[in-house]
């Protein structure tokens, strides 16, 4: 079966706490085997934050995997609260769903504040009160894992039971058996730990390969066993933030080669086999001072030359006349990987403290060339096309009107989004989850129209004050702007409606789209 991670922004705090995942968006697919591939090939590995349920970050379920049955009907199915007794852990990377044990019973899997890798009922929801809510743990294993790297999911030893990859505030790598708890390996490779692995067998030799950045470089490390293959120097002054992302074969090896971006405006295009440095772009150079690329790149054939471009946010200085704080307006770019050059660029956003939008990308009209939204600082989502010279803006939709007014006191955006087509129509749709500020919501969740941005749905989430009687904290410093939902879309309970588990704060939740 397969499950789906998107994208998540930047919860609230300086750029050093928030190196920070934004909305990427984590996923899973098992056994999916195509022909051609390695046996231990999985199509859709699981990983970080803001990017992704596959290893090019789009945040796209194509029809093939899952359709969903939605009709009209968005209502909040169950909750997970973190116990009173934990305190105030919460959740910051994005939530997984899987049959971690093989009983046919779906799994929601999570790390904590706490440093714990947690493993949630999905389906079979034991414990639940009479407002649908559970403080039960189908399992919790103690890595130190890291605020903001999420796990990626793979069966790593073919062993038929899933292990987690998570890195960890003590700079090691560690591979957990989710049937058993128990530690299969621990790699070392540098300080705390803020992006998520990528998990792919890159050179197709029937063994999955872990590849991950630190502070200061960027590793291949064999998931099976947990030895380094290589090192890359390449990357210095990450600064913990990016998650690499596959992109095709660039140098003509016949092995998928990789990119990771850091905060100074630096994109690194590194060779899978070797970690040999291919090329690497400077946006400053080119105008655009991305010095708050604090997400993962994605890789997507924007104009339909069968190459992926390398698509990132950039931010250029500006300053607020109102405030005189000085911020970023963020700009779009698309990257050729093979000569460096950019393909395409385009301001949107408003002021924030730092341009941190959600990016998803899927080719939605079959023109053989992959549009791109963004959940954008401005409080808006965009359609981009590739016109043939540059991005164009098909249109956009405010999905958050209190912006401008917000982005003097919070530091970025929270939205997260997927695409998938949710009422089985063949036209796919944009779920869109936000923190929406009023005295009683917590989030709202959207069902937009990919072809021409009309609203299908949108529906509040919880009731702060209901939640408030069950967590660690007051109803009155419970504040819906200071959470940053995150979204992984699949069937949890193999109802053929498609759910969605959204993680926020302390809050884990079940919408049903039914």
């Amino acid at each position: 079966m397969v499950y789906i991670m998107p994208l998540r922004a930047l919860p609230r705090g300086g750029w050093k706490a928030g190196v920070i995942v934004a909305v990427l968006l984590l996923a899973v697919a098992l056994l999916a085997i195509t022909p051609g591939q390695s046996s231990a090939q999985i199509l859709i590995p699981g990983w970080w934050t803001q990017l992704g349920y596959d290893p090019y970050h789009t945040s796209f379920i194509p029809a093939s995997i899952m359709v969903g049955n939605f009709s009209g009907t968005v209502y909040r199915a169950w909750s997970f609260i973190m116990p009173r007794n934990e305190g105030q852990m919460g959740f910051y990377a994005n939530p997984i769903i899987a049959d971690v044990d093989g009983d046919g019973i779906n799994e929601i899997v999570v790390t904590d504040g706490g440093g714990r890798l947690l493993v949630l009922y999905g389906s079979d929801v034991p414990g639940l009160d009479t407002n649908n809510f559970t403080t039960l743990y189908k399992l919790s294993i103690y890595v130190n894992a890291s605020y903001y790297s999420a796990p990626a999911l793979a069966d790593v030893d073919n062993d038929g039971v899933l292990e987690a990859i998570v890195g960890c505030r003590d700079g090691y790598v560690r591979c957990v058996d989710l049937n058993t708890g128990v530690l299969e390996w621990e790699a070392y490779v540098g300080i705390n730990i803020a992006s998520s692995p990528l998990v792919y067998d890159i050179d197709s030799d029937g063994v999955i390969d872990v590849i991950i950045t630190s502070a200061n470089n960027t590793y291949r490390i064999n998931g099976k066993y947990g030895n380094i293959v290589w090192k890359s120097y390449i990357g210095r002054g990450l600064q913990s933030v990016s998650s690499p992302v596959l992109l095709d074969d660039i140098n003509g090896d016949n092995i998928k080669d990789i990119a990771v971006a850091n905060l100074w405006g630096y994109i690194a295009i590194i060779d899978g086999k070797h970690g040999d440095l291919i090329r690497q772009v400077d946006l400053w150079s080119t105008g655009f001072k991305g010095l708050f690329i604090v997400h993962s790149p994605i890789s997507a054939d924007i104009d339909g030359d069968g190459i992926r471009e390398i698509i990132v946010s950039a931010g250029i200085e500006i300053l607020d006349r109102t405030s005189s704080r000085l911020g970023y307006n963020g700009s779009i770019v698309a990257i050729d990987p093979k000569t460096g050059s950019i393909d395409a660029a385009i301001n949107t956003g408003g002021f924030a403290w730092f341009s941190q939008p959600a990016i998803a990308a899927a080719d939605i009209d079959k023109d053989g060339m992959d549009e791109v939204f963004i959940a954008e600082c401005d409080g808006y989502l965009y359609r981009l096309d590739y016109d043939g010279t540059n991005f164009l803006a098909t249109w956009r939709y405010q999905y958050d009107p209190y912006w401008p007014a917000w982005s003097t006191i919070l530091t970025s955006h929270a939205a997260s989004i997927a695409i998938a087509d949710l009422n089985n129509d063949t036209v796919y749709e944009i779920a869109l989850v936000t923190p929406y500020y009023t005295t009683t919501t917590v989030y709202r969740v959207y069902i937009i129209n990919t072809l021409d941005g009309s609203v299908i749905a949108a529906n509040d989430i919880l009731d702060k004050y209901t939640v408030a009687s069950y967590a660690p904290f007051l109803a009155t410093n419970y504040d819906a702007k200071a959470t940053s939902p995150s979204l992984s879309i699949g069937d949890v309970d193999k109802d053929t409606f498609a759910e969605i588990i959204v993680a926020s704060f302390q809050v884990i939740s079940c919408v049903e789209l039914s």
